[in-house]
């Protein structure tokens, strides 16, 4: 039923969006969208590292699955999150002639400038009344600078294969069972939450 709504149509753009579940074995799922209006899941692929030409050779490998990859079908937008990876994989499809442009998603964009624009007037509104403490505590202090401390080594860890190995020798030996740590992400509800429970668990 699918195949046959997409092959009445000569263009579509196309979404994609990965998801882990702090294991090494990430996903990314990816959908088409016909000028009707019709979203079409074209499925979901396991990713074996989370970089943009994994991404890129994950998209390809759906779109060719269904026929899209070719003379008769043309991709005039590819979307995708804003993390790094997603945003580069975008800009390698134009590249190589897969789709005419990307975009990045506009939710995560507001996402990310309202939270900005609520603490921007929190601070404000504390200056006025002269709450010199809570701007204090939302200052760069000791608690933040830990948590950023985290938020770099989970992003290192799980993007060295070394440093994952490192960490599962000395989980062993220690006799736990092996966890990659959970990435903090701006436009992720729960992540830091995520992150430091992971981060408890591992020790």
């Amino acid at each position: 039923m699918f195949q046959c709504a997409i092959e009445v149509h000569r263009y579509y753009s196309l979404t994609f969006d990965g998801y882990s579940k702090g294991t090494l074995h990430n996903v990314i799922g990816v959908c088409v969208h016909l000028p009707t209006g019709s979203v079409i899941p074209l499925g979901v692929v396991r990713l074996v590292s989370e970089n943009s030409d994994t991404v890129v050779d994950a998209v390809l490998e759906l779109l060719r699955k269904w026929e899209l990859f070719n003379d008769k079908r043309y991709c005039v937008a590819a979307t995708s999150d804003n993390c790094a990876a997603a945003a580069l994989a975008a800009t390698n499809l134009v590249r190589r002639g897969v789709a005419s442009f990307n975009c990045g998603c506009a939710a995560h964009i507001l996402d990310l400038s309202l939270k900005d624009g609520f603490f921007i007037m929190m601070r404000e509104k504390a200056v006025e009344l002269d709450l010199h403490s809570w701007i204090e505590t939302t200052s760069r202090d000791a608690e933040v600078k830990s948590l950023e401390k985290l938020m770099k080594a989970s992003t290192k860890i799980r993007k060295s294969s070394v440093y994952q190995n490192a960490l599962r020798v000395e989980m062993e030996k220690a006799g736990q069972k092996y966890l990659v740590p959970v990435q903090q992400a701006n436009t992720r509800w729960g992540s830091t939450y995520g992150m430091l429970q992971r981060a408890k668990r591992i020790g």
